[in-house]
């Protein structure tokens, strides 16, 4: 005797015999579904272990210093840079330009991610022009917005916070989209206003893709600013690698990537932080 399940038969005893198996498994808890979470640092490891290759392969001589330098040697460099009050300006110079861009990125993609998600009119008129921009890429407008900013920190500021915005816009816009419509069938039965609506539903449920759009906005600033701060600039971590390449200083470059890195982990895991504190409500795979 047999049973057909989706017209293929199917033997009884075999059917009997995974169920118990299923029944085992998930009693005896020996199949893990889900992974755990990882310990504090435990990010570090795959950085750490590209140093640890990079370093003996310098010191072997399998890599010349004057094409990579050791990462030993780029310490070295680095400390000797800021002890001599050479790095800190350059430094300061290029963390304001970033989040300058990034504040302005941030608040307007927000913005214009509401007014698009929430009304038709906004979506008409907004979404196409961000999808348009999308599809070109910043840097190509360098030429233009050095014509209408001329080469000072405006231009630079400028095309940082249109590179920012897009991921912002995108992925908050996908988010309040996702909103589940049941969500908005409450607001409306409660006789919630617009701007309650937008503070109490809206916003909360658009979190999720806000912080994945933060933290590729993070990066974004900073890998833009590295190009910019090749063009006519006297300040920054960019010019400062790129003085040094015209020198023919490795470690140097090696210690200007050094602080891209680290700003780049840095920032990645405050915006982690700051979404597992709002966030803590959630029951997610990565919680």
């Amino acid at each position: 005797m047999t049973e057909f399940i989706s017209d293929r038969p199917f033997p009884t005893h075999v059917r009997k015999a995974s169920a118990g198996a299923g029944r085992e498994a998930r009693t005896s808890g020996s199949v893990r579904l889900a992974p755990s979470r990882l310990p504090p640092g435990a990010r570090l490891l795959g950085p750490a272990l590209v140093v640890l290759v990079w370093e003996p392969a310098s010191r072997m001589g399998i890599l010349s210093p004057y094409t990579l330098t050791a990462p030993s040697t780029a310490v070295v460099t680095g400390y000797e840079l800021l002890a001599d009050g050479s790095l800190l300006p350059h430094l300061l110079a290029s963390a304001g330009r970033a989040y300058a861009g990034l504040f302005l990125g941030v608040t307007v993609g927000v913005i214009l991610a509401l007014l698009s998600g929430l009304t038709r009119s906004g979506e008409a008129l907004i979404d196409g022009v961000v999808q348009i921009k999308r599809a070109v890429p910043t840097l190509a407008l360098i030429p233009l917005v050095i014509i209408w900013l001329g080469i000072g920190e405006a231009m630079k500021i400028f095309l940082i916070f249109t590179a920012v915005l897009v991921p912002v816009y995108i992925n908050t816009h996908a988010a309040i989209r996702g909103i589940d419509i049941g969500h908005v069938e409450l607001a409306r039965t409660l006789g919630l206003t617009r701007s309650e609506f937008i503070r109490k539903v809206a916003l909360p449920g658009a979190l999720p893709g806000l912080f994945v759009s933060l933290r590729l906005a993070v990066t974004i600033c900073w890998t833009t600013l590295v190009v910019l701060e090749l063009i006519n600039t006297q300040t920054g971590i960019g010019y400062l690698m790129n003085r040094a390449r015209d020198w023919g200083q490795t470690d140097v470059i090696v210690v200007g990537i050094f602080i891209y890195a680290i700003l780049g982990l840095v920032s990645d895991a405050l915006v982690r932080l700051i979404e597992a504190r709002t966030l803590a409500y959630r029951r997610a795979l990565g919680t």
